[in-house]
């Protein structure tokens, strides 16, 4: 009986630790895991100058 518990038990820690070994990669290069996704990206503003918004209100107006 312990020695079919034990089975258990190691094959159920193989399996985890396979499912962990594929998971945690992608969590570091992305950053969730080791702090380096703690800075957040700059956000840009776009940039409209007065021609796009002259294409913009005809396109409005057309509507």
């Amino acid at each position: 009986m312990k020695n079919e518990i034990g089975v258990i038990f190691l094959v159920t820690s193989v399996f985890t630790s396979f499912l962990l070994g594929y998971s945690l990669p992608p969590l570091l290069e992305t950053g969730m895991i080791g702090g380096r996704g703690q800075v957040k990206p700059a956000v840009v503003e776009p940039q409209i100058d007065e021609q796009l918004e002259e294409y913009y209100r005809k396109l409005l107006e057309q509507n």
